[in-house]
């Protein structure tokens, strides 16, 4: 019983910790609104509202986004999604939902750091201090502060590198654990897992420089495919959706330099300042014993400082957008490439408190006392974040392209209202990613949106019925009406009798709105999304990947506890045992 209670231990602390972390918002009666909470507010009550009325629209959003019928979800992490609307949904409202979700993600950043931490070696009072130390960084806390996704990316990212240590000592890539972390990302977040497989080059360029190339490519193949079941959701998805239509991508960031982390977006380097700290202290250690270092370690750093480089405006990134490179395109902000070089600067700091000779002894306390500092730090940022939202004058708030809907006590009581869609009708965004944009026109689709959508003066009801979006308006004549809505080339129009009664629109704005021809009177359409491969299907496929991914985790697992008892990587004598 008591060594079951000691291998408890570090869970309770990491738990304990992250609880400590929310006391700001324990403490207080409000909500932090970022400017990505609306959009990813909308996507998760979209979910929520799926699983609540049992009426599943796996590519459309009829609950969210003014009930449009747009494609967001099936595109951008669909299956953790509806793990964020389970979380919505058992929440009650949002200000419930921030502190639960918090919650997760930093048991996510926590559990995975500590995880990946230990199958290196490291001692627990090393790991889990550095585990806490993590959560604390502006890489997680990204998502408290503003909503931004790329935390619950980062937080998963430690975990999805514990292949690496294996891909350097033995040469190998662990297949099924490779193409599980992988695809978990994928099912979260796409651009992490761009980051993720950049992370991964230098290290399988290295094994197959060392090793079997015959054999790597064979593994790197055989975890390809896995990967590709694991994920077959999203890209089928994605194909289907980008065959037939012309989808509008994110904005394009024309002042990318402008957006690192050595200008507008510094407040990643001190928020909090341990990072600094903790990468002061580790210059020294890492010139005086860099040729005792083992290759991994050696890998962790230069992967690291190539990921600092890339967060910074030392590169030309607005040149690149001026060349229209959809790489700088894709990513958008310079600094989400410290998010991963936060991940390598904890885990390399980590190698060298257990390969440096004596470093790790001032390692725990000098540890925990900034684990400490950044608790206190964050949670400060966190409350005065908190304070500000909560007092903030909306109404005269003018943030471009975000629409203040009711007054300032409203927005505030809805907050905390069990009626979730209150807080979405009274704080709107015209955000148009991923609308077919049917007809080229240099007019910002945010205002098109805006206009068609958000603000549309046509008068219609819209209910989810198992058969999709009844939309409902009355008529004095039969002249054409514009309905608020969004179609795509899968989208179909039909009469409620029948879902085989297709209506054609007369015609689709530049984002896809359709104009139809109403009968004096009551008209009633039916939405509809076509998918050419029933969902159901394709989803138990994906979902029966899973399970036998997962059962060789399970085994792998196994392995690594076998693995436990052996010596590491590296040169004799640098890498004691913990």
């Amino acid at each position: 019983m008591k060594e079951k209670l000691k291998r408890l231990l570090p869970a309770a602390i990491i738990l304990a910790f992250s609880c400590l972390m929310l006391l700001p918002y324990i403490c207080s009666k409000g909500i932090i609104m970022g400017g990505d909470a609306i959009f990813h507010y909308n996507r998760f009550y979209d979910t929520a509202m799926q699983i609540k009325t049992g009426h599943f629209n796996y590519f459309t959003t009829f609950f969210g986004f003014q009930q449009s019928g747009r494609v967001v979800n099936a595109v951008y992490g669909p299956l953790f999604a509806y793990f964020q609307g389970f979380l919505v949904l058992i929440s009650g409202s949002w200000r419930h939902y921030q502190i639960l979700s918090d919650l997760v993600l930093y048991l996510f950043a926590g559990g995975s750091m500590y995880l990946l931490l230990r199958t290196n070696r490291l001692k627990k009072t090393l790991a889990l201090p550095l585990a806490g130390l993590f959560i604390t960084t502006y890489a997680i806390q990204y998502w408290t502060l503003s909503q931004g996704f790329t935390s619950w990316g980062t937080s998963l990212m430690p975990l999805a590198l514990i292949p690496l240590s294996k891909i350097v000592r033995d040469k190998q890539l662990p297949v099924w654990s490779t193409a599980l972390v992988l695809a978990l990302m994928t099912q979260i977040h796409v651009l992490s897992t761009i980051m993720l497989v950049l992370l991964y080059i230098p290290f399988v360029a290295t094994a197959l420089y060392h090793g079997k190339v015959g054999r790597l490519f064979k593994q790197i193949g055989q975890a390809l495919l896995i990967y590709l079941g694991l994920t077959a959701n999203i890209w089928y998805a994605m194909f289907t959706l980008y065959r037939h239509n012309d989808i509008l991508p994110p904005f394009i960031n024309g002042n990318m330099s402008q957006d690192s982390i050595n200008t507008a977006a510094w407040y990643w380097l001190v928020m909090p300042v341990v990072l600094i700290i903790l990468g002061l202290t580790a210059i020294w250690p890492l010139i005086r014993h860099w040729r005792q270092l083992s290759l991994y370690n050696h890998l962790i750093w230069l992967t690291a400082l190539v990921f600092l480089l890339l967060s910074t405006n030392l590169l030309p990134w607005d040149h690149f957008i001026q060349q229209k490179m959809f790489f700088a395109e894709l990513i958008q902000f310079p600094f989400r490439f410290f998010a991963p070089f936060t991940v390598l600067l904890i885990i390399g700091y980590g190698q060298l408190l257990k390969e440096v000779p004596n470093f790790e002894r001032i390692g725990p306390y000098f540890l925990t006392f900034l684990t400490l500092l950044g608790l206190l730090q964050t949670s400060a940022s966190t409350s005065q974040s908190l304070q500000s939202f909560y007092h903030k004058d909306w109404q005269a708030q003018h943030v471009t392209h975000s629409y203040v809907l009711n007054s300032n006590q409203a927005i505030r009581q809805s907050m905390a209202s069990p009626q979730l869609l209150d807080l979405l009708t009274n704080l709107q965004k015209s955000t148009p990613d991923y609308l077919p944009v049917d007809q080229p026109t240099k007019a910002s689709k945010y205002n098109t949106y805006a206009r068609e959508i958000v603000f549309s003066h046509q008068k219609v009801t819209k209910k989810v019925t198992p058969n999709g979006l009844l939309i409902s308006w009355f008529a004095r004549d039969d002249r054409p009406v514009q309905l608020p809505v969004v179609l795509y080339h899968d989208s179909q129009l039909s009469l409620p009798a029948s879902k085989q009664k297709l209506v054609k629109p007369l015609a689709l704005s530049s984002i896809g709105q359709p104009t139809v021809v109403s009968r004096p009177g009551h008209n009633q359409l039916l939405l509809h999304y076509h998918s050419t491969l029933p969902m159901p299907w394709l989803l138990a496929f994906v979902g029966l990947i899973w399970l036998v991914a997962l059962s060789q985790l399970l085994r792998y697992r196994l392995m690594m506890k076998r693995q436990l008892q052996q010596p590491i990587y590296g040169k004799q004598g640098t890498n004691r045992q913990n």
